[in-house]
């Protein structure tokens, strides 16, 4: 019983046909009432310990008589969905649980106001008809770097087959957006600490469960920056901001209010970091 009443997220129907309390066999309704004291008020539902919920309380039309002539199957049964009405739903729909990669924004969403650093000359990526492949490339070049040789040979045969022969250009590009994207951390906006691929989890205040993977957590003097990598093509900084906005702040309201400084878009085709506060 506990499990059935606690689980919805918007609408819990109950069925409570009121020959179903009174049957010679056990009901849906029969046992509600007679382990846990549930009953029916004008506008509520109570419970023997005591509690009262509020209830919005739809009476079905008086069921057919035996009476009347009307053969036994057409009957109504003691028990049954004879007291639900069909409608379609004109509600919006709590999701049990989704990523915040998945967080449509909203056609009225009011866009935050955000500055553009340009850290670095934009870089132009060969063509390739993978969108997702090329995204996870540029994800694992500004996670691993190219501080070792070992990462470099990595990164390098990773593009190699994304474009082949053309790997050596690529990787040229990429590592001083890198580095370049490293000392503006650095400089302007005075990183301490940098954490990649960080699992985050947690429920929405709309009680949707989020479970999801930020970029980048990066530890500044006045707080946290959220910084999220994207490999879009031909597009501008409102452009990001209007399409991974929600994204960043389902991250931010993850981590708890004042614990994020700034969300952040890297966008390394434009070579800018695309910024706004809380």
């Amino acid at each position: 019983v506990y499990v059935a009443l606690t689980r919805p997220r918007d609408q819990l129907l109950l069925e409570w046909p009121l020959n179903a309390l009174v049957a010679d066999y056990p009901t849906r309704a029969s046992l509600l009432n007679s382990h846990i004291g549930m009953t029916l008020n004008v506008d509520s539902i109570s419970l023997r310990a005591g509690e009262e919920f509020p209830a919005v309380i739809e009476h079905a039309e008086e069921p057919a008589s035996r009476n009347n002539q009307i053969e036994i199957a057409d009957v109504v049964s003691p028990f049954g969905r004879i007291a639900l009405r069909q409608a379609e739903w004109s509600g919006n729909r709590t999701q049990d649980s989704r990523s915040p990669s998945t967080h449509d924004a909203e056609d009225d969403d009011v866009q935050p106001n955000f500055d553009v650093i340009q850290y670095a000359a934009p870089i132009e990526l060969p063509t390739h008809g993978d969108a997702f492949a090329v995204g996870n490339f540029v994800h694992r070049c500004y996670e691993v770097g190219f501080e070792s040789d070992k990462a470099t040979e990595y990164l390098m045969q990773q593009a190699n087959l994304l474009w082949p022969g053309l790997a050596n250009d690529v990787i040229d590009q990429i590592r001083g957006s890198v580095r370049a994207f490293q000392t503006c951390l650095a400089n302007e906006m005075q990183a301490t600490n940098l954490q990649h691929e960080v699992p985050i989890f947690g429920l929405s205040k709309e009680g949707t469960v989020i479970n999801g993977i930020i970029d980048m957590l990066v530890e500044v003097p006045d707080g946290n920056l959220i910084i999220d990598h994207k490999s879009d093509r031909r597009v501008d900084a409102a452009t990001l901001v209007a399409r991974y906005g929600d994204q960043l702040e389902d991250y931010a309201g993850l981590l708890g209010d004042g614990k994020v400084r700034w969300r952040c878009i890297n966008s390394p085709v434009l070579g800018q970091i695309i910024r706004w506060k809380a």
